[in-house]
């Protein structure tokens, strides 16, 4: 039968009519698109096989690159701006009836002035069933230009009878940095509880807001006479790498904070001489740390600045730029290696995941001997559905507080940072 079907696939392709392009200069690309639009069994258009095609190649040719549609794209740009539009509302599935149910309203969203309550579940959006249906399916059609509306339907209690609604669309800030909560106003609480010399920063991503708000985090935790400090960076996938090389910035007073070598050469960014945070600093980092995250987590670390804890990160050792194309939509590939600092502060090229081993070895972020805290899938999920709560522009009741889960991450760095702040025999710190 194998042999029978190779042959048989021959025979269709040498039974396959000749095929000249009108062009002269078209190459086999063009003929190929063209053959597609003319014999292929159902229709395609010339941008369909287009943005295949370039997904395909990216794909092939660069393990970090990317194809974004148009609205991919926007996506994407909203949230490196830190902005969404919607109805203020944060939703989940409730998997009992099968609806997105409100978990929380938020500050000054549409959704509270319309009559929407936490534990509604929205049953339709203009018109259609809402059952059934992923959050991916769901958020789109609640998203839309600021200041339009959209009509849904809500049930109060699981038997009621749907009502009506209408909410007005608003922009949001989608905040790129939290502390540990919010207090009762929305804004983020930075000091650790039952730990007053103790500041905690969690960078979600890396977006035009993150320096700004790094910066002041760290002012508040100053005038609070906080000594140490974590920098959460788990989960924290990348985004601008020129804000990361900023906020490395904030702790570091001379030498190579990050740059790329690409076919042109070598460039780096160097630090300045202020230093604004001088305290002690705990990085928190798992397998999810990446990109310019990453490259954040390296500039800190290879200079001795922040000791690591937790799992190894990811290891990225490509830097990525976005070009925008003419139809609206965008492209995402390497264009160079990275250069990190080194324990001199002088760059060295970074290693990547992919590279031979041993080289691939080297990439990324290794924890400090004795900081290693191993998190299982269980348990990284929990963790993940607690920084939710946490980083909502809203403030967390105390029954969510009182039902947060044990961070162990956490607790064995507020460990570390107590024991290098105590005191010792002589009245210094060790």
């Amino acid at each position: 039968m194998k042999l029978r079907a190779k042959w048989l696939w021959m025979l269709i392709i040498a039974a396959s009519p000749a095929f000249a392009d009108d062009r002269p200069d078209a190459g086999s690309f063009d003929e190929t698109v063209t053959l597609l639009q003319k014999h292929f069994w159902k229709e395609l258009s010339r941008e369909e096989i287009e943005h295949e095609a370039i997904k395909a190649l990216l794909e092939k040719i660069d393990p970090y690159g990317k194809f974004l549609d148009v609205k991919a794209r926007q996506a994407f740009e909203g949230y490196l701006a830190a902005t969404t539009t919607g109805i203020g509302v944060d939703l989940f599935i409730d998997d009992t009836v099968h609806l997105p149910r409100v978990r929380h309203l938020l500050l000054g969203g549409g959704a509270g002035a319309a009559g929407v309550r936490a534990g509604d579940w929205i049953v339709s959006i203009d018109g259609r069933t809402c059952e059934g249906q992923s959050m991916d399916e769901v958020l789109p059609r609640l998203r839309g230009a600021p200041g339009s509306s959209v009509s849904i339907s809500v049930r109060r209690q699981a038997s009621s009878k749907p009502l009506s609604l209408t909410v007005v669309r608003k922009t949001f800030s989608i905040p790129s940095v939290h502390g540990v909560r919010r207090d009762a106003v929305g804004r983020p609480v930075y000091v650790l509880p039952g730990e007053p010399k103790l500041g905690y920063v969690r960078i979600d991503h890396l977006a035009d807001d993150s320096f700004e708000l790094v910066d002041q985090a760290l002012a508040e935790l100053k005038r609070d006479k906080a000594r140490g400090l974590v920098l959460d960076l788990r989960d924290s996938a990348g985004g601008l790498m020129k804000v990361g090389v900023r906020i490395a910035d904030l702790f570091l007073g001379e030498g190579v904070i990050a740059g790329e070598e690409t076919r042109q050469g070598r460039s780096t960014t160097e630090a300045d001489a202020k230093v604004s945070w001088a305290g002690a600093v705990v990085l928190l980092i798992n397998g999810n740390t990446a990109s310019a995250s990453e490259f954040l987590a390296e500039a800190l670390h290879d200079r001795g600045r922040a000791r690591a804890l937790g799992q190894k990160s990811f290891g990225k050792g490509l830097v990525q730029v976005k070009y925008g194309l003419s139809d609206g939509s965008a492209v995402i590939f390497s264009t160079g290696r990275q250069v990190r600092p080194g324990p001199e502060g002088r760059g060295t090229v970074a290693a990547d995941r992919n590279d031979p081993a041993p080289r691939k070895d080297q990439a990324g972020v290794t924890p400090d001997p004795g900081l290693e805290v191993v998190v299982d899938e269980k348990e990284h999920e929990r963790w993940l559905e607690d920084v939710d709560l946490r980083s909502l522009p809203a403030p967390m009741t105390d029954a969510e507080i009182s039902g947060l889960a044990r961070d162990r991450v956490l607790e064995r760095a507020v460990q570390v940072l107590t024991e290098e702040l105590a005191p010792t025999r002589d009245g210094g710190r060790k």
